[in-house]
């Protein structure tokens, strides 16, 4: 409110309170005057009596005009009370408040809007030129964008948005901003409400480190649940040739050490892999297998895609998988199919074999599913990817990999 305007007021009431109840008195004392004084046979109208009514109606015109003055005083005086109290918690409200005109012109702004943009402000200051880059995110320039919605807001629209401040010291300063319409005096007003940001940024990035950490300690378990398979199952088929014979197994052991000095470390990284560096490790696991079975293993590369990133040992469990659990339980030969193609949004892995196959309502139930379930957590945490496995028994065993391109 017009705390000068409201004071002018109170001034006009006053004189027009004194002049009314003056006129009324006089009009009174005069109508009696006359009506006595026309009255031959009561002639007791005296110079005296006419001071003392005009001092009694002058009396009740100031106690009038006192009364409605203090009154009205009072009334500004709570006013103004109520406006000091408005304009403290204007000022110390955790949030950013600007005030707009019809012609977009920042009139008014609380204490917030100088902490968050980092020193003092003149009281009329250019929002947009002044406390903004020239561009905001999104490739609009700010003094278009920000014409536009306060335009709309003076239609009428509540506008929320997020908009980047830059601070005295030139520090960009992320913020959520509210606009909503207003009236002020009878005439049309705009109020933003500007909210910074940059502590939930910093959050957000907290937790996203934080989740980062947690899925890569994840990853370092599951990890740490196949890597002891793939060496232990390699030991196991090296121990199969020391009885058979030793000159082969001597051999192997040296491949394989010479092997494990140059592939350890991508045995325990947490990221993804080349598939060239994994699908090393699958062809050196079956190059121990291939001479401990001889011709009861066959082998079938169909490579086409190679250009992408996979979780370290998780080719290499399907297939050992299939050679364990499919072809070796045979008495016959088998076969096992590594082929991997792509398309234009997904690289696809396919791993056959023509085993013995099994109930896949029952893989949940043996210890196979330890290790399907560690590969399909650790290709969704790492690169988005998903598993699938078809079995029927005395079928053999399908083991479908799809990894999308953007998460390569």
């Amino acid at each position: 409110m017009h705390i000068k305007r409201y004071r002018k007021s109170i001034y006009k009431k006053t004189i027009l309170t004194f002049v009314s109840f003056t006129l009324l008195c006089s009009i009174a004392g005069t109508i009696i005057i006359i009506s006595r004084t026309n009255t031959e046979e009561q002639q007791w109208y005296t110079q005296a009596e006419t001071w003392i009514l005009l001092f009694t109606g002058i009396l009740i015109c100031v106690l009038g005009t006192f009364i409605v003055h203090y009154n009205t005083k009072m009334r500004l005086l709570e006013i103004n009370e109520a406006n000091e109290f408005i304009r403290a918690l204007y000022d110390n409200a955790p949030i950013g408040i600007n005030v707009f005109n019809a012609q977009h012109h920042f009139i008014d702004f609380n204490d917030h809007i100088i902490r968050i943009l980092g020193g003092s402000i003149s009281r009329y200051y250019d929002f947009i030129n002044e406390f903004s880059p020239e561009y905001q995110p999104d490739g609009i320039k700010s003094i278009e964008k920000a014409q536009g919605i306060l335009q709309a807001t003076m239609n009428g629209e509540t506008q929320i948005f997020e908009w980047l401040l830059k601070s005295n010291s030139g520090e960009l300063i992320p913020c959520e901003v509210t606009t909503i319409p207003a009236k002020y005096d009878g005439k049309k007003i705009g109020l933003s409400y500007v909210y910074d940001i940059r502590h939930v940024r910093k959050m957000e990035s907290h937790i996203s480190k934080l989740e980062t950490e947690l899925t890569d300690s994840k990853i370092a378990i599951l990890l740490s649940q196949i890597k002891p398979h793939f060496l232990y199952n390699s030991l196991l088929a090296i121990r199969e040739l020391c009885l058979k014979d030793s000159k082969l197994a001597s051999e192997t052991v040296d491949e394989f050490s010479n092997y494990l000095r140059g592939n350890l470390d991508s045995l325990s990284i947490t990221t993804p892999i080349p598939f060239d560096k994994e699908l090393k490790h699958v062809q050196t696991y079956l190059s121990l297998e291939k001479k401990r079975f001889e011709e009861k293993l066959n082998i079938i590369y169909d490579i086409s895609a190679r250009d992408f990133l996979i979780p370290a040992l998780t080719l290499q469990l399907l297939v050992e998988n299939a050679v364990r659990h499919g072809i070796t339980k045979m008495e016959e030969k088998g076969t096992v199919s590594i082929k991997t193609e792509e398309n234009e949004s997904v690289v696809t892995i396919t791993v056959t074999d023509d085993g013995i196959g099994f109930n896949i309502n029952e893989l949940n139930e043996s210890n196979r599913h330890i290790g399907i379930n560690n590969a399909r957590n650790r290709l969704s945490a790492m690169c988005g990817g998903e598993l699938l496995i078809h079995s029927e028994p005395g079928s053999g065993t399908t083991a479908v990999i799809h990894i999308p391109k953007n998460n390569i």
